[in-house]
């Protein structure tokens, strides 16, 4: 039987969620076959070959241990509390300048 899940609706989690649970058809046949899914999955992942984009690089490259990352770090925590883009292109201007890249 498949839950109404609309009927969960502004309910305690807690309760929803032993709910829920107790309504799965769950057992030792499909708890193996979830974990070995789960296990090919993870193997999958991380055995797959990917090409680092620029953007990574480009962080690896100006890591939070060098002068530029620390400058690129406290230009977007700042970014994210100005409201207009002079401002925004002014701050830009000032941390690029100052920083020896």
């Amino acid at each position: 039987m498949t839950p109404n899940l609309s009927s969960h609706y502004l309910k305690p989690e807690k309760d929803c969620v032993h709910s829920l649970i107790s309504a799965l058809d769950w057992n030792e046949q499909r708890a193996k076959k979830v974990s070995e899914d789960t296990a090919d999955f993870i193997a999958q992942v991380r055995n797959a070959k990917r090409k680092s984009t620029d953007l990574e690089s480009f962080f690896q490259h100006y890591g939070l241990d060098t002068e530029e990352g620390l400058a690129l770090m406290s230009m977007a925590e700042a970014l994210l509390r100005i409201p207009d883009t002079p401002t925004a292109t002014a701050l830009i201007r000032d941390k690029i300048a100052a920083t020896n890249w």
